[in-house]
């Protein structure tokens, strides 16, 4: 049919369909509604019109709410104009409120352009995405391509796998991401450089192997990942480029086991960390570090471990010194820094009350400072030092007061220093019979003793072994 309109002052005049003259020339009405005046409203440029009129809608959402989608007279429009027909319309906004949403993201390239914006389907295990705004149809294409990456709707619950395999994941500055996330498990796996923003990941509780295999971590200056529960593996195998773990983080996590092995060149923070772990086996096994100066673990740290804690620091060469009141109330400390190489000092106040510390530092050093008042009421230290390089020890100022078992504590040890039978004399006074088998080869085959001479004298000979 020709839209061309016949004469005005015939009785019908013709366009795409038969209408009449009064038809044509009719004004017709727009109803602007929302599904619910509190989500969101809807205003438009005009709210009447003639016949074939085209009217431009804006839906703006209340906060906590989003946009969803346009109908007119009860069908979904796809855009936010549409053609008035010859009748009065109605208009209506849907808003949903943010947390029923799914997730959307922005994506950026290295010029600070948007590739991409996508919605990420719901699923547990369902890290796809779908509904793309650009002509990409690969999604690894897409996510390794990505320079940085900007949280719309932030209301992911569940991120397993989510960016595995980006090659540079830079979220938007200042803004906070990701603190509805109860569990990462797996989120950055393999991703090449991630920089995580201030405030973000606040309530995560579940983050196994969740940058497992990454590169270049950037952490928050300030504190974070206070509330997880479980972060096995969370950042092994990492080279982390010299990144600072923040300030008053990771406290209380309840099981870190292999959190950080295999890693190198994280930096302790300077404030206390990693207090009140449960389980931390293999912690920080083969934790070394290639690029920066060995590391010290901060005073008042690593207090109150429980659990499987063994070889917490096996094999670790990045840790050069333990600060004071470390490593005190913890149930058993067996084997926690067996081979730990260059560490060189144990400060004060530390590894007290300790119930089991049986191989604690065995082949160890070279140490050489162990702070005062340290392994107070220690129970059973049974090849505590065992083989390890240790270089002038002093055996005073309340070292090991209350011991109660020790056999072959220091056994092949170096060197310790000329005061040894201070430490002897205690133990007999206090075990007088039952010191020759508690402490028996205590000192067995030491390689250098600054008073050798005790070990002839029958007294002290249980504490001696050629």
């Amino acid at each position: 049919m020709s839209k061309h309109l016949y004469k005005h002052d015939e009785k019908y005049i013709k366009t795409d369909k038969w209408l009449s003259v009064n038809s044509a020339y009719n004004v017709y009405n727009v109803s602007l509604q929302s599904n619910n005046i509190l989500y969101g409203t809807l205003t438009a440029d005009r709210t009447s019109g003639f016949y074939n009129d085209e009217i431009y809608m804006t839906a703006t959402p209340n906060d906590n709410y989003v946009f969803d989608h346009y109908t007119v007279d009860g069908g979904t429009i796809a855009n936010n104009n549409f053609i008035f027909s010859s009748n009065d319309a109605t208009a209506r906004a849907y808003f949903t409120r943010a947390t029923d949403l799914p997730y959307y993201y922005a994506l950026y390239n290295t010029a600070d352009n948007i590739i991409a914006s996508a919605k990420v389907n719901s699923g547990y295990y369902d890290r796809s995405f779908s509904t793309w705004s650009s002509n990409l149809t690969s999604t690894l294409d897409l996510i390794r391509s990505t320079r940085r990456l900007e949280i719309k709707y932030d209301n992911m619950k569940t991120g397993f796998k989510t960016f595995n395999g980006c090659s540079s994941l830079i979220f938007a500055p200042n803004k906070p991401v990701f603190n509805k996330l109860i569990s990462a498990n797996n989120m950055f796996y393999d991703v090449k450089h991630v920089a995580i923003p201030e405030n973000s990941f606040e309530n995560l509780e579940y983050g196994i192997e969740m940058f497992y295999n990454a590169e270049n971590i950037v952490f928050p200056k300030s504190a974070c990942f206070n509330k997880l529960i479980n972060a096995n593996g969370m950042f092994r195998n990492i080279n982390a480029y010299s990144a600072k773990i923040p300030d008053d983080s990771f406290n209380n996590v309840i099981s870190a086991n292999n959190m950080f092995r295999t890693c190198t060149n994280f930096i302790f923070p300077d404030k206390p960390c990693f207090n009140n772990l449960v389980n931390a086996d293999s912690m920080f096994y083969y934790f070394s570090n290639t690029s920066i100066e060995n590391t010290k673990i901060p005073n008042s740290s690593f207090n109150n471990l429980s659990g499987v804690i063994t070889n917490m620091f096996g094999n670790c060469c990045a840790v050069s010194a333990i600060g004071d009141y470390c490593f005190n109330g913890l149930t058993a400390a067996n084997s926690i820094f067996s081979r730990t190489y260059n560490l060189q000092e144990i400060g004060d106040n530390s590894f007290n009350n300790l119930i089991s510390a049986n191989g604690t530092f065995n082949y160890t050093g070279p140490i050489t400072s162990i702070g005062m008042h340290s392994f107070v009421n220690l129970k059973s230290a049974y090849g505590m030092f065992n083989d390890s390089n240790i270089k002038n020890i002093s055996l005073n100022y309340g070292l090991f007061n209350n011991l109660e078992y020790a056999p072959y504590m220091f056994a092949n040890c170096t060197s310790l220093s000329s005061n040894i039978q201070s430490l002897c004399d205690y133990l007999i006074n206090k075990y007088p019979s039952t010191y020759k088998t508690a402490f028996k080869y205590m000192f067995g085959s030491c390689k250098s003793i600054g008073d050798r001479s005790i070990s002839s004298n029958s007294i002290y000979s249980s504490f001696f072994r050629s």
